[in-house]
């Protein structure tokens, strides 16, 4: 039986995963050298009976999954001995031969005892091809081969990042990442001036030797409260190319969703399809309306005696937002608000602005006005109110200022 000082066999075996020897005490002779290995999450554990079995003998030490099992012979021979790793299974160019065997031997030192001192990698001859290691049958001086033909390229495509946070970023900023993945990535600029907007993608292929082919950007989902005019794209790009292409926007009418493009490429045998929502709303086709008259501002507001024009919702942060941050995103979504102006509390902030929809020349003008409440004692509870002529304007201005003053930094 193993002294207490006899290493575990687990160590064997997973020293007969990897191809690079591991630092020992001694020498090593090695029959040359073969292939990359299985990597080491292939390998399942050495079996109990692996562990608890004499030294020296002949006996299993575990598995390498769909690639067969690995055993060991070792035959102490005075200071040195013969370690034999063997393998239920033959590789050749097409794979595992579950009808060979297939082996491994290499000489190593013998501690007190008649026991390794140290454990090593074992590989085969370099001078053997994968197609002789197939044949080789188990014993003294067989070869254990491993052919790492039959494992393809690693697949590391993905979305480089949140596509929704993108677009959240977007609906209150002018320019910023649109879509990445580890292939392609698309920045947007935007302007709007009243009704229309002008939205420019930045598309540019990642990659240093392959092209992106058939590369296209198709409205998906069309609305008629938005016309969408886009321009040309080509349909390939080549290595580290990037182009532009531009959207005209139009806004016809109030809306609660956005349009949706649908892109599409391919490279090698990957297609690659994503869905991705314009960062369009309402409050990008407002015209800020910061001094408007109390009278007039006051007079629509009363009009108003509750849903679906005039809405209201409690709003519970984390963490205080400040007057200064509460004024700033209030801003950012295009409504006109001057700090004590409309409410004079120092607390409240109060805003207006114009929807312009149409086409230019047929224009219509809507008036939305809004009021966030905050709790004086701590400025983390908020009452948000919205108001507009039309109901689904209401809405949607509603919940993005809710959003915002929810997720506020």
């Amino acid at each position: 039986m193993p002294s207490a000082t006899q290493p575990a066999l687990s160590q064997l075996a997973a020293a007969s995963s990897t191809s690079s020897a591991l630092p020992h005490a001694g020498g090593l002779a090695m029959q040359g050298s073969i292939g990359p290995p299985v990597q080491p999450h292939q390998q399942q554990q050495p079996s109990a009976a692996a562990a608890a079995a004499p030294w020296p003998g002949s006996y299993s030490i575990g598995n390498l999954g769909t690639y067969g099992s690995i055993g060991m012979q070792a035959a102490p021979q005075g200071s040195m001995g013969s370690v034999g790793f063997t393998s239920v299974g033959s590789w050749g160019p097409s794979g595992l031969n579950p009808a060979g065997s297939v082996g491994s031997t290499a000489s190593m030192p013998f501690a007190a005892g008649g026991y390794p001192a140290r454990t090593a990698s074992v590989t085969g001859p370099a001078d053997v091809s994968m197609a002789e290691f197939g044949s080789k049958q188990a014993g003294a001086g067989a070869y254990l081969g491993f052919d790492d033909a039959a494992f393809g390229p690693v697949d590391d495509w993905r979305v480089l990042g949140d596509v929704q946070q993108w677009h959240k970023a977007l609906l209150t900023k002018e320019k910023g990442i649109f879509y990445e993945d580890t292939l392609l990535q698309i920045g947007l600029q935007s302007r709007y001036t009243r009704s229309k907007g002008e939205l420019l993608l930045f598309l540019g292929n990642k990659q240093t030797a392959q092209p992106l082919e058939n590369l296209a950007l198709l409205l998906s989902d069309p609305s008629p409260a938005i016309q969408v005019v886009m321009g040309q794209l080509p349909a390939q790009l080549a290595p580290k190319q990037q182009v532009q292409v531009s959207l005209q926007v139009t806004c016809m009418q109030p809306f609660l969703e956005p349009p949706r493009l649908q892109l599409r490429y391919a490279t090698g045998s990957r297609q690659v399809v994503q869905e991705l929502a314009l960062p369009l709303a309402p409050h990008k086709f407002m015209v800020p309306e910061p001094q408007i008259g109390k009278e007039a501002f006051f007079e629509r507001w009363k009009s108003y005696h509750g849903p679906p024009l005039k809405l209201q919702q409690m709003v519970e942060r984390g963490q205080p937002l400040g007057i200064d941050a509460t004024l700033l995103l209030l801003r950012g979504l295009n409504f006109g608000v001057e700090h004590l102006y409309l409410d004079p509390s120092p607390n409240n902030e109060a805003g207006a602005a114009y929807f312009v929809c149409g086409q230019p020349g047929a224009e219509q003008a809507l008036l939305c006005q809004c009021r966030v409440e905050g709790n004086p004692q701590n400025r983390m509870q908020f009452r948000v109110t919205v108001a507009s002529p039309d109901a689904m304007l209401a809405t949607s201005l509603k919940d993005m200022l809710v959003v915002q003053v929810m997720t506020a930094a």
